[in-house]
């Protein structure tokens, strides 16, 4: 989480918020951040080379807001000239939330933004969470696709080819033939390691040795005499 504040700010004619917060009016630069905003699309944005974060959110272009603060899914709080504050979220428009005078059994600013935290820090993780295992589907089905590759030598080095396609580029050592989905690579000389046939490495090359089985058990040899094995 990242608050953008200047606390406790001296320059003339800010408006002090919440806890000494001081938003400085930055009209003179409505222009500038205009451009900004057609520049790079439907999003609310707003400049880091001032104190305080001067943004024109879409659809309002006649109003500038002064950003207090970006929430972990990305959502904004900003405030208007005259105190109030709103969360804004992509798509959505802005929504009131608080002012710096809050009537008689209205939400404060901070409990309302403390609120927002969490309920943002939720869906954040929610997308992360789906993001995720939509990449290990991806990655599942390449792997499940590639599974017929085979190491190639060009000069000194080796890498992974799925027929005429090249997975894994000629930067290592040596490549062995995979087994069960997975291949020992030499990186630096007598320094093996264990990749995934889309190049992923899953053992950092420093054994001596290498050894797989196709249920997926690996035998790590550190030293002649001393062996680590693991499961994939």
């Amino acid at each position: 989480m990242v608050w953008h504040l200047d606390v406790g700010s001296s320059h003339p004619g800010a408006v002090v918020g919440p806890k000494g917060w001081a938003v400085r009016p930055l009209k003179r630069y409505a222009s500038w951040v205009q451009n900004v905003v057609r520049q790079f699309g439907p999003y609310p944005v707003w400049s880091t080379i001032f104190d305080v974060f001067a943004c024109v959110l879409e659809g309002d272009d006649e109003e500038v807001y002064w950003c207090c603060g970006c929430l972990a899914d990305r959502s904004i709080v900003v405030m208007d000239g005259e105190g109030n504050y709103y969360h804004v979220e992509k798509g959505k428009g802005k929504r009131y939330i608080a002012c710096n005078a809050p009537k008689a059994g209205e939400a404060d600013f901070a409990s309302v933004v403390e609120g927002l935290r969490k309920e943002a820090g939720r869906r954040a993780e929610s997308v992360q969470r789906e993001r995720q295992q939509n990449e290990e589907e991806k990655r599942r089905k390449r792997l499940e696709e590639i599974k017929d590759v085979l190491p190639f030598r060009m000069g000194m080095k080796w890498g992974l080819k799925w027929g005429d396609r090249i997975v894994v580029p000629p930067c290592y050592r040596n490549i062995c033939i995979p087994v069960g989905g997975y291949c020992a690579f030499e990186g630096n000389a007598c320094q093996w390691g264990v990749m995934a046939l889309d190049g992923k490495v899953v053992v950092e090359a420093r054994y001596q040795k290498v050894e797989i089985e196709k249920d997926g058990t690996v035998h790590l040899t550190i030293i002649p005499g001393k062996v680590k094995t693991i499961k994939l």
